[in-house]
This record gives C-alpha cells, structure tokens and sequence, in this order.
C-alpha cells in the first residue's frame, strides 16, 4: 500500500511543504522508520532526529521551516500521525457469526454483523449490537445490553443488567458489573450489603485491561460518553464519571464519587468517597483527594492530601529548606546558651 503526499495532506487537513507526489508507504516512529515512512516530530529535538533517520516525510506544527525532507504541517500534528497510522494499519477483518464452542442462550438477541469468539458465553436476554465482536472467553450475564460496533477483547466479564453504549472498547481482562464493596458490621461481623443497581457505560468509552467497574448499590454505576481508562483501574459503587476524560492506570475511583467532564486523573490518584470533582480537574499523579472534597472547575490538585498545585509548590519549596532552617536553629541555640552561660557568670561575679 502507498499513497502520495498530496493525498495524506488531504486526508488529515494539513499544509504540504515539498514535492505532492512523493510516495509513502508506511507510518513509524523515529527509531523504526525506514525510508517510504512518514515519522511525527513534536518537538525540535524530535525534528532533528526525524530529519537524520531514514524516513522520507514529517509530520510537524504549523510553524515548522521547511527541511531537507518533505512535510505535513497539521494544526495538531498527533492527531494527523494517528489518522496516518489508522490508514496504513486497518483493523484485521473479523468475519461474523458464532463460534462453534460458543455459547449463546436461545433468548438472547444478535444484531446483524456480529461475531462470538470462541468459549464465549451469552447469556439468557442479552441484547448484543450491529457490528459487535465478543473475543474468546468473554461472558456475558444475563440482561445485558450492547450497543452497536462495540469491541470486547479476549476474556472480558460483563456482568447481569450491565449497559455499553455505541463503539464501547474492552480490553482483556476487565469485569464490568461485579458487586460493589458494601458491608454492614453487625455482631462482630462483617455481613455482605446487597448490590441491586447495575453499571452504564455511554457511547465511544474504551477500558483498558485488568479494569475492574463495580454495579451501583441502587440506581447505576456511570461512565460517561468518550471517556478514556487505563489499565488496572478500579471504579466504586454508584460513581459518576462524566464525558471525555482520561483515566490513568491504578487509579482508584471510590463508592459515590462525582466526576464532571474533561477530567484527567494521573496514575495511582486515589479518590475517598463522596468527594466531588467538577468540570476540567486536573489531579496529578500519586494524589489523594479526601472523603467528601470539592474540587472546583479547572483547578490541578497534587499531593496526599491533595491540595491546590500552587499551594503545593510554595509547601514543598519550604519544606526543601527544613534542613538549612534546622542547622540554623540548632546554631541560634547555641548562640542562645552561651549568651545564658555568659549571663549567669556575670551576675555572680557581682554578687
């Protein structure tokens, strides 16, 4: 497969700088890129080594001079790149229909175009999609409700009354559904809380491997339309996730939580129940937001206990001085008991 210059500059909207017919053959990245490659240069340093590796065109910012090879320039040169790399990597086709060691209930419902992997099971009332593919080992509980063009990767649980919207992606591993943590302690023990609302996952969401979404007590468990999670994620009971934001891996999402929209949330962030992030949060890595906080609309939170990253930065620049204000202190001290020492001599001297 190859295409000229001119027509991926029209593919991804981009300005070309150099010869339109100059063919491609492939995406790459800087190291790997042979020449028929197209590599993208975020940055200066990036740029020099896309121009010295073998690749034969860039992709860069709209402000980039011109070089020795050819370029794209794109108002968000990522965004092109991935475009490219779609092109010139299509998904493998999957041929429909089921799998002769799959199992699927007589009641359940089948859209057209749809494709059950291998060991997968689907259960008694489930709604599956146009479109859809369902990987070896998934299971798929009763009631369930899959929307249309969704991807369930090899080994996905979806639990009973479950819901995913359109173009939903799951990756390996992950269970959507299970019961959420809820006890009661009575007597000394700890007696399980019945778990009898479900989870909905909203249109073009995709969740990362090994993720794990509890079903609500009551009510529903909700992630929100374009949300993006990671890897190794847990997500409480009764949470609320709104539209399009990232959440990094081993973050961990407690019971009745409420996330506004275009929230990013960075790796191992830990947030207690109840609290509240409105709209446009940013919370850094490793960061601990407490039970019931508010976090207002657009503020970038950092450290446990998180608190706002400029109050942050001025705390941590003057716990950096501790040890120099300590040494002072102890040399104050001792200037101090000197001065006492001195003193005392003196007024016995003239006693």
């Amino acid at each position: 497969m190859s295409e000229t210059l001119a027509d991926l500059a029209s593919l991804v909207h981009a300005d070309l700088v150099g010869d339109s017919g100059t063919r491609i053959t492939g995406a790459a990245g800087l190291d790997t890129a042979i020449e028929g490659d197209i590599v993208f240069a975020e940055n200066d340093l990036a740029l020099e080594k896309a121009i010295a590796c073998p690749a034969t065109a860039i992709i860069v910012g709209p402000k980039t001079n011109g070089t020795s090879k050819p370029l794209l320039r794109a108002d968000n040169p990522k965004y092109a790149f991935s475009r490219i790399l779609q092109l010139f990597n299509p998904p493998r086709p999957i041929k429909p229909g089921v799998h002769n060691s799959a199992v699927v209930a007589e009641s359940a419902q089948l859209g057209r175009e749809v494709y059950i992997g291998p060991n997968a099971v689907v259960d008694e009332d489930t709604t599956i999609g146009d479109g859809c593919s369902i990987g070896a080992g998934c299971y798929i509980a009763h009631d369930v409700k899959i929307g249309a063009n969704c991807f369930l990767h090899s080994n996905v649980t979806i639990h009973h009354q479950s819901v995913l919207g359109d173009r939903t992606v799951v990756h390996s591993g992950t269970v959507i559904g299970g019961d959420g943590f809820g006890y009661v302690n009575h007597g000394g023990k700890h007696e399980k809380l019945l778990q009898l609302g479900n989870v909905v996952i909203h249109d073009d969401v995709e969740i990362g491997s090994n993720t794990c979404i509890d079903r609500a007590s009551f009510g529903s468990t909700v992630v929100g339309r374009g949300t993006k999670i990671d890897n190794q994620v847990q997500i409480g009971h009764n949470a609320e996730i709104g539209e399009n934001c990232i959440i990094v891996s081993q973050v961990g999402i407690s019971g009745s939580v409420k996330i506004g929209n275009y929230c990013i949330l960075a790796g191992q962030v830990g947030i207690a129940n109840h609290a509240i992030l409105e709209d446009g949060v940013t919370i850094a890595a490793q960061s601990g937001i407490p039970s019931g906080k508010r976090v207002r609309a657009g503020q970038v939170y950092f450290g446990s206990p998180a608190r706002k990253i400029e109050d942050f930065k001025k705390q941590w620049a003057a716990l950096s001085q501790l040890p120099r204000q300590l040494g002072r202190f102890q040399e104050l001290a001792e200037q101090v008991a000197e001065l006492r020492i001195q003193k005392a001599a003196e007024d016995s001297a003239q006693d």
